[in-house]
């Protein structure tokens, strides 16, 4: 059975219907290039060659980053400590398996509540992140709850009220950065806050260029709601506008803008400094702060995470300002060419 073949402009659309989106991206910029694109579909990977050199693809993963400084990436305990160390701006953290937390040998001294509690690795799209835990009843009883999940927990302190941003670095270049917005409603003076949620979630979908999923109804939108003293059952004014998460991810409901013009040149070169540290050449930062067009310390900033294998699709399709093309300028550093 044959495993692979070859993609061009002219039948991109259809042999590429159901590739994800990273190897779509990286095919289609590849192919805009004038790379040769052949498509290992078994592996569902893309094999790309400017004639004299070749890579494989797999979704945002590319040959860029060493496996040895991205496996220290993927470790959120150990990114923190190492910025921490190198006087980045960072927050405080530590972790809790499940043995400690089973036999009480566990602590979060020195961790201050508000607290976000979340899977060490494997949290893409904000996945069982689970924020603004208040005190030691609400902590103990989130572990527990994701610990049935996940061997490693990471319990680090809670930045609230701050802009969420996503900073691509590559090779010492910022070439994109976008706002994330989280998840949200607009009240229209009648209906509820689940009914205005369940309105909104049909509507997500339509863009096949960019995966926006549904607004989850969990945990983490009920104590979002509590602390602005509103439930499920509220309804908002006509044009309130009610924010349902602290975590500002498309896979949990939220929005993205592009930013790339707004970003001080203080805060490139501390990108810069990050990227250089984990010693990655492709890499999205999380900044939180109040306004990327100031530098990070005047803001109450930090950097909260460190992605090795950055989804580029939000730069790529943003769903306000310029779209950028980091596809592009990525396989072009990949191939080593201006």
């Amino acid at each position: 059975m044959k495993r692979t073949r070859p993609v061009t402009l002219e039948n991109f659309e259809k042999v590429t219907k159901y590739w994800g989106q990273g190897r779509r991206i990286y095919g289609k910029a590849a192919l805009e290039l004038g790379y040769q694109v052949i498509d290992y579909f078994t592996a569902r990977s893309v094999h790309i060659s400017n004639g004299k050199e070749h890579y494989f693809i797999k979704g945002f993963f590319t040959p860029l980053n060493s496996l040895s400084h991205s496996g220290i990436a993927d470790n959120k305990h150990f990114t923190n400590e190492i910025l921490a160390e190198a006087g980045i701006p960072s927050s405080k953290c530590t972790t809790v398996d499940r043995d400690q937390f089973k036999n009480g040998e566990w602590s979060a001294e020195g961790v201050p509540f508000p607290m976000v509690v979340k899977p060490l690795d494997s949290t893409a799209g904000g996945k069982d992140v689970m924020t603004n835990i208040r005190n030691e009843d609400e902590l103990e009883e989130t572990i527990a709850s994701l610990l049935e999940k996940y061997e490693v927990l990471i319990l680090e302190e809670f930045h609230d009220n701050l802009q969420d941003y996503r900073v691509l670095v590559l090779d010492g270049n910022v070439i994109g950065v976008v706002e994330r917005r989280a998840a949200y409603i607009t009240g229209n003076g009648k209906s509820a806050i689940a009914e205005l949620i369940a309105e909104k979630n049909n509507e997500r979908g339509d863009n096949a260029d960019i995966k926006l999923s549904k607004i989850p109804m969990d945990t983490e939108l009920v104590r979002k709601l509590e602390v602005q003293g509103m439930k499920l059952d509220s309804v908002p004014e006509k044009d309130a506008r009610v924010r349902l998460r602290n975590v500002c991810n498309t896979g949990t409901g939220g929005d993205v803008a592009d930013a790339t013009d707004l970003i001080c040149e203080e805060n490139k070169e501390l990108a810069k400094r990050v990227a250089d540290t984990m010693g990655l050449r492709l890499v999205g930062l999380d900044f939180l702060c109040e306004d990327i067009s100031k530098p990070l310390e005047q803001t109450r900033g930090v950097i909260i995470e460190v992605n090795q294998h950055p989804d580029i699709t939000i730069h790529h399709f943003p769903h306000e300002g310029r779209a950028r093309q980091p596809a592009h300028a990525i396989l072009k550093s990949l191939f080593e060419e201006e």
